[in-house]
């Protein structure tokens, strides 16, 4: 628009671009807001799928480690029994080992009475 043509708008025609301006420029920010939110609205869909998403794989993880709990729980009493028989061995092994050097006394006894023939 020229000088000229700007002077001869009346009051009323100023004033009528002006309300259709600012019009526009709130029609424009009220679209941008409009993409805003709606960006904002498909973050938070896509964030509250990931979370979804990951609580199943907690869950899952949850049950097996429950699942491994209750297995070691019944296994437990078999480790323990483990346990005692190793812990016997060790003692048998002890006993034997203290028979053998009984036996030895005894076979050097034997054989001292047999060279005093």
């Amino acid at each position: 628009m020229s000088n000229q043509e700007i002077k001869d708008l009346s009051a009323g025609d100023i004033m009528e671009k002006y309300v259709a301006a600012t019009t526009k420029f709130v029609e424009n920010n009220s679209k941008i807001s409009n993409m805003k939110l709606y960006t904002l609205n498909k973050m938070n869909e896509t964030a509250h799928a990931h979370f979804k998403k990951n609580q199943e794989k907690v869950d899952a993880i949850e049950q097996e480690i429950k699942a491994a709990n209750q297995q070691y729980d019944i296994l437990r009493q078999y480790f323990k029994q483990i346990d005692d028989v190793g812990q016997s061995i060790e003692g048998m092994e002890s006993s034997v080992e203290y028979l053998d050097v009984i036996l030895s006394r005894i076979e050097s006894k034997i054989n001292d009475l047999e060279s005093m023939k």
